[in-house]
């Protein structure tokens, strides 16, 4: 049986198509589309525009899907429909132009699915899940594979590149702009779930580009799948530099990320410190 599951998030919508069978899962498509609904934002509101956006990259999906024998359409809508005003209005004009019923996730249930899909394939018994997406992040902690807490922050990637850089790439003080509110909604997690973990299981485009620069600069074959805190500091010192190398690097391993991927790798960051992480090991599943 093939089933289809579509992720609206905040930066891109992803489409996977799985075949179950025999007690296995096996992906047989995954795509994604970059669509940055989160630039679409004006106080508080998704923007027609980027409500047709969304319904033209999911009428894509829907042909591609219509190519198979799917039994099950899942369609999930994270921080992207989530943080608005008119979630309601975009729920249904999806639902008119492309016949999809987008359901919208709150914060702790995507951080359960996303603990959920991280730890399947992964013999880590203790650690910080971290999934750093355009419009949210969550964070979950585990000790012997049973979560002690999970979060949801109002910050990713794309929304932090809106708010506060003026151009490409950001400059010194919109680095520590970044910084500053990354810190501030930090200070919402539960102090008693912050303690140090050796590892956090990264989760998301964002930590799957940091991870794709990681192993260009330091030669890694691309089944690598762990980030060395030494080589996040060395990879932060090169992007920061805000030169042409920089740029250089990030357009040649993810042009697709080279607004966003700063902020995130300043969240990022921000979690090795917080949890004094020693190690990032990139997961393929997710929510």
């Amino acid at each position: 049986m093939v089933y289809a599951v579509i992720d609206i998030g905040s930066n891109t919508i992803r489409l996977n198509l799985y075949e179950y069978g025999n007690n296995e899962l096996k992906t047989i498509i995954s795509v994604k589309k970059m669509v940055g609904l989160a630039s679409y934002i004006e106080n508080g509101v998704l923007s027609e525009k980027g409500i047709t956006v969304a319904c033209s990259a999911l009428n894509e999906f829907k042909s591609i899907i219509n190519h198979f024998d799917v039994k099950e359409c899942y369609v999930v809508a994270t921080a992207s429909l989530r943080n608005i005003r008119n979630t309601d209005e975009a729920v249904n004009a999806i639902f008119t132009n492309t016949g999809f019923t987008a359901g919208v996730i709150s914060g702790g249930e995507e951080a359960l699915f996303n603990y959920s899909g991280a730890t399947k394939f992964l013999n880590i018994r203790d650690g910080v899940i971290v999934d750093i997406g355009g419009g949210s992040t969550e964070v979950v902690t585990f000790e012997r594979r049973k979560i002690l807490s999970a979060h949801s922050m109002p910050i990713g990637s794309l929304n932090l590149y809106k708010k506060c850089v003026s151009c490409i790439l950001p400059n010194s003080d919109e680095r520590i702009l970044i910084l500053k509110n990354v810190l501030d909604e930090v200070d919402s997690l539960v102090v008693d779930s912050i303690k140090p973990y050796d590892t956090i299981i990264g989760i998301g485009g964002t930590i799957r580009a940091v991870l794709k620069i990681n192993n260009s600069i330091y030669n890694l074959p691309d089944d690598n799948k762990e980030i060395k805190i030494e080589n996040l500091e060395e990879i932060i010192r090169i992007l920061e530099a805000n030169d042409k190398n920089s740029l250089r690097l990030i357009l040649q391993t993810v042009p697709d990320r080279v607004h966003t991927i700063i902020p995130g790798i300043i969240i990022l960051k921000t979690m090795t410190k917080v949890f004094k992480i020693k190690k990032i090991v990139v997961s393929d599943y997710g929510m």
